[in-house]
């Protein structure tokens, strides 16, 4: 995983954390530099985002881990790969999307408590 999350805290100097981006990039990294502290970062939140709405799936017993697993290597994985979740979003056209996730996002999952499953 060559990703590497970078939380500057406010008396870390700007030539430290350039410092530490040109280290990480020399090990074969890629650093993002988060603008402040988040709980679970980026990749974490947006993983356990995911695993929540497919976790309700299962629940809902529309789907098998098995297949929902599938959906994401065989589909959607292979675009958010390839051009990123905003990226894939502009390639579908912003306009489709923004009516789309006004539609979609009141049926997503919302509970604050994990799955019993």
């Amino acid at each position: 995983m060559p990703l590497v999350e970078i939380v500057p805290q406010a008396e870390t100097s700007g030539e430290v954390v350039d410092c530490v981006q040109k280290r990480l990039r020399r090990g074969g990294e890629i650093p993002i530099v988060l603008r402040r502290e988040v709980p679970g970062f980026i990749g974490n939140r947006s993983a356990f985002a995911l695993q929540r709405e497919a976790m309700n799936l299962v629940d809902q017993d529309i789907a098998s881990p098995e297949e929902i697993d599938e959906v994401v290597r065989t589909g959607f994985g292979r675009r958010i790969m390839a051009r990123g979740v905003f990226g894939t979003a502009d390639l579908g056209g912003l306009d489709v999307y923004n009516a789309n996730r006004r539609w979609l996002f009141s049926h997503l999952r919302d509970r604050k408590e994990p799955s019993r499953k």
